[in-house]
C-alpha cells in the first residue's frame, strides 16, 4: 500500500486499488472492499484519527510516549536521535526511570 500511495501516486481511497493490493496479499477483494466500505469501518477510523487529534498529533511523523498518566510529545516532524532521547529521559515517572536505568547499564 505504501508503495502505491508514495511511489505510484494511486490514490488509497479509490475502490480501483484494494483488488491489486489484495491480489498481491492473499484476502478475497470482494470482501475486503465490501469491508472497507462498511459503515463499521468508517466509523472505528473516524474514531481513530478522533483518537490521534486528542492524543496531540497534528503532523506525521509524530513521537508519542505513552505513560499510565497519559500520552508525552516526544516529537513533532523531524527530531534527532539526541532530542528524542533528551525528552524521553525528562518524562516524569516510569519513561524516565527507565531510561536513566538503560543508560546506566549501557555505560558500566
Amino acid at each position: 500500500m505504501q508503495h502505491g500511495f508514495y511511489v505510484d501516486n494511486e490514490d488509497r481511497k479509490a475502490p480501483a486499488f484494494c483488488p491489486r493490493i489484495c491480489e498481491e496479499l492473499g484476502p478475497d477483494p470482494d470482501a475486503f472492499l465490501q469491508r472497507f466500505e462498511s459503515d463499521e469501518l468508517k466509523r472505528r477510523t473516524a474514531e481513530d484519527f478522533r483518537q490521534t487529534r486528542r492524543s496531540g498529533v497534528s503532523s506525521f511523523p509524530t513521537i508519542l510516549l505513552w505513560l499510565p498518566s497519559g500520552f508525552v510529545l516526544i516529537a513533532r516532524g523531524f527530531a534527532r536521535f539526541e532530542q528524542m532521547r533528551d525528552a524521553v529521559a525528562g518524562s516524569t515517572g516510569e519513561a524516565g526511570t527507565k531510561y536513566r536505568e538503560f543508560k546506566r547499564l549501557a555505560v558500566t
